[in-house]
């Protein structure tokens, strides 16, 4: 049955693999997995997300790790060092009652002089009842901030490594235990997916991972409990929902009534795991009760275990003030064109940029290549060739992105959020047909972009000087952004209210 429908899952979009989330969904549906539970903990709705994009997408596509790991010993000796240094850090706030429990992203963005969440940060200082849990962003919290009612939770994350590492390392009965009853319960289902996908999952890998996963979450659900407990709020709204934190978080959340609501944070594809789901699944309690998304657009790619009455089109506040503050500064006579990197693609769209750069005329074109955060550290060892070359490339948090976009013509990328923000810069939008490059395809459908297959292709639609937007890309952007989140979050704080 799996390997007549692997054929038609894994049909062919301009010579590239597309990956189906069906199968995948079909059969965690089939065995029950999010039912399945371990030593208390129910594991596979904490890593359902990491496996599907990280066994299957990445491996099947051919994408890169976001970035590039140390080596053993050198990896060892830098965990000891963070070890003590999150060990140090001093929270100058305590956990106490608050309306709202924010979950920032702790990868902050740069705006002038401070770092920002550019998802909770305005709605932080709006409501100025609440308090603000943030993770470390390698080992570290990026700082000044604007705010000041922030936790940082680090010690959580040392104490479930440690409880964790500790259980492996001396393999203890409980260890052995678990390790046992996780290849019992997902050997048959992760076979089933390896014939579905004619793709031989790392199964070992797969259970140390699990088992990994249930000692981190035994050991943090005890904490998780008491930070609710003790800000006892009224409304949690986070971003990143499918981390381990933000579902611990809505999942004691659910047995309080504490309604929780997870921000858009970038794109809901066909293939994303966290925003797709087989409506028998049922309930997911990890999942939050409510999603606002960036427009009404984004509704459509999501199939989600929520009544559609909790989605809320609210729009994206720091985009929408991007747009506003930045004008174009394109020089007369130059075509500015930007590149979108990513850690998964960025060594051949590096190239790619490298190859149009050497064929484009100087001083007509102008080529940016802007790395992705997570490639700042160690790029010109990884992309020599990009280091070499006449490109101007962005490798820090100084500038952002939208100053480069309002001085742009061109942009071409592969599937990242920020081609979407391009689109509602009016860039002409160029996709290139690489690893997971199919999750683009409805935007080339409806007109918004064009895929290119290799160098030549591109340098063909550029120098034929038709640089503008097929369409502008305001339909994925709701207007009065800010508004629109707080009208809905006020209701939902008096709905509580009156209950």
């Amino acid at each position: 049955m799996w390997r007549r429908l692997s054929e038609e899952l894994k049909y062919r979009l301009y010579g590239k693999v597309t990956m189906d989330i069906n199968a995948f969904l079909e059969i965690e549906t089939k065995h029950n997995l999010f039912d399945i539970e371990i030593d208390g903990v129910q594991p596979w709705a904490y890593y359902r997300v990491e496996l599907w994009n990280v066994q299957f997408c990445s491996e099947m596509l051919g994408l890169a790790a976001h970035f590039v790991k140390s080596g053993v010993i050198d990896t060892f000796f830098k965990n000891i060092k963070n070890i003590f240094f999150l060990a140090g850090r001093r929270n100058k706030r305590k956990l106490q009652k608050t309306d709202i429990l924010f979950v920032s992203h702790e990868r902050r963005v740069k705006s002038e002089n401070i770092f920002e969440c550019v998802y909770t940060d305005e709605l932080v200082k709006h409501y100025r009842d609440s308090l603000v849990l943030e993770k470390p962003f390698k080992m570290e919290h990026l700082r000044p901030l604007q705010i000041d009612n922030i936790y940082y939770n680090d010690w959580l994350i040392i104490i479930s490594i440690l409880y964790s590492q500790g259980h492996r390392l001396l393999n203890t009965p409980k260890y052995r235990r678990i390790y046992k009853e996780v290849c019992d319960k997902f050997e048959a289902p992760l076979s089933e997916m390896s014939e579905a996908y004619q793709y031989s999952v790392d199964k070992e890998k797969v259970y140390l991972q699990i088992v990994r996963l249930v000692f981190e979450i035994k050991i943090l659900s005890k904490y998780y409990k008491r930070i609710i407990d003790k800000t006892n709020p009224k409304l949690i709204v986070e971003v990143v929902w499918y981390s381990r934190y933000c579902m611990l978080l809505n999942e004691f959340a659910k047995e309080r009534n504490i309604p929780t609501i997870e921000l858009q944070h970038g794109t809901m594809n066909s293939s994303h795991a966290a925003y797709h789901f087989s409506p028998a699944c049922g309930e997911i309690k990890q999942f939050p009760d409510y999603l606002f998304v960036f427009s009404e657009y984004w509704k459509k790619c999501v199939d989600l275990p929520i009544s559609d009455e909790h989605i809320k089109v609210t729009g994206y506040p720091y985009f929408e003030r991007q747009i506003k503050k930045y004008n174009s500064k394109s020089e007369a006579g130059t075509v500015n064109i930007i590149f979108v990197s990513q850690g998964t693609i960025g060594n051949k769209l590096s190239r790619l940029a490298v190859d149009l750069c050497e064929r484009l005329k100087d001083g007509e074109y102008k080529i940016i290549y802007k790395l992705h955060p997570e490639e700042y550290m160690g790029w010109k060892t990884r992309y020599p060739w990009l280091a070499e070359s006449k490109i101007q490339v962005i490798d820090s948090l100084e500038h952002n992105i939208y100053e480069y976009f309002a001085g742009c013509d061109i942009q071409i990328g592969v599937y990242s959020t920020a081609i979407y923000e391009g689109m509602g810069f009016g860039l002409k939008t160029y996709i290139y047909n690489i690893g997971h490059a199919d999750t683009m395809r409805a935007l080339c459908d409806q007109g918004y972009a064009e895929y290119v297959n290799d160098v030549t292709d591109l340098y063909n639609h550029i120098v034929e000087k038709n640089h503008q937007a097929l369409q502008k890309g305001d339909m994925f952007w709701q207007k009065n952004s800010f508004n629109n989140m707080c009208r809905e979050i006020d209701l939902l704080l008096r709905d509580k209210e009156r209950k």
